[in-house]
């Protein structure tokens, strides 16, 4: 605290916390007593206590799934421009920026564009800006997910219904994930098509992928209809290569180890997160571009080419 908030800001008059052990230790307990700062701490199970920071950490723990890897592991790398992102962006609640009620006045990001003349200046230092200026827009869209989605999860009432036919998001509450952290994974996957229903609404049926090795009927409260984004479109058509029938590949998520071989998590595009499947390199050799980038970002050598077969994805 000395030297991220005492420095900047001075002693508070008092801290609002949950029950953590750091918080209810006789040292922390003596130390505010000694400063003269008040302590108020949440009641066991019940964070309402502190609601509007606890509202305000869903936020940001779903801003930060966003922008993070399958892996999660290059959020750390990424929080200093989040962060500046966040705090330069309008909020609702306070009606301005946090830099603004901080500072008085909104920072500055000034971008000179492409067009501009680069002659006697570094190619390093305009990459780094490019890079810069495309993670900063991507934070603040971003940003505006996360808000959207408190919004809509603060709407209460009846419970939804759906009809057959109609699309939802499924929330992963019960569903285990690959991606390391549960707290950084997606809150809902899908579209899925609503296929019965069941109990007079109360729980429905819905058409999974074949890889997902779960029942497929889940109560209504697991379920959020799908709003279908402005300016998507329906997934591609296939294109035929070599009498092959293939997907274009949107990105490569991650890879693993199968054997002695490695196996690709692909997106494929125009279709969702629940989609995505495991491939091999024989599989992706229409797509070395995005082979290119994925093992250039992870810093890995490039797979030799060991097959030719291709493999079809039914469509």
């Amino acid at each position: 605290m000395v030297s991220t908030v005492f420095k900047d800001f001075g002693v508070p008059e008092g801290i609002v916390s949950d029950r953590g052990p750091q918080f209810v230790s006789k040292f922390w307990s003596s130390l505010m007593f000694y400063l003269r700062i008040r302590r108020k701490l949440s009641t066991a199970f019940h964070p309402q206590t502190d609601g509007q920071t606890e509202r305000q950490n869903q936020n940001l723990i779903h801003y930060i799934s966003c922008y993070t890897n399958y892996r999660q592991d290059d959020w750390a790398s990424l929080l200093p421009l989040a962060e500046f992102t966040y705090n330069a962006t309008w909020h609702s609640t306070t009606n301005t920026s946090p830099f603004q009620a901080m500072y008085g006045f909104q920072p500055t990001f000034h971008y000179i564009g492409e067009d501009a003349d680069l002659e006697g200046r570094a190619p390093a230092a305009r990459e780094r800006i490019d890079a810069l200026e495309k993670e900063r827009e991507k934070l603040k869209e971003f940003w505006k997910s996360a808000t959207n989605q408190k919004n809509k999860n603060t709407t209460k009432g009846s419970p939804q219904r759906y009809s057959i036919g109609d699309k939802v998001m499924l929330s992963t509450k019960n569903i285990k994930q690959l991606r390391p952290k549960k707290k950084f994974s997606d809150r809902f996957i899908g579209p899925f098509v609503v296929t019965g229903i069941k109990t007079s609404g109360q729980a429905y049926e819905l058409r999974l992928p074949p890889t997902y090795k779960i029942h497929n009927v889940f109560h209504v409260s697991l379920l959020e209809p799908w709003h279908e984004r402005q300016g998507t479109a329906d997934p591609p058509p296939p294109e035929e290569i070599d009498d092959h029938i293939e997907h274009e590949v949107e990105r490569i998520l991650a890879h693993r180890k199968r054997g002695r071989g490695v196996q690709y998590l692909v997106r494929w595009k125009g279709y969702q997160p629940a989609e995505d499947t495991w491939e091999a390199p024989y599989n992706l050799e229409n797509a070395k571009a995005a082979m290119e980038e994925y093992h250039k970002e992870e810093a890995l050598p490039i797979q030799k080419k060991k097959r030719t077969r291709k493999k079809l994805k039914n469509t």
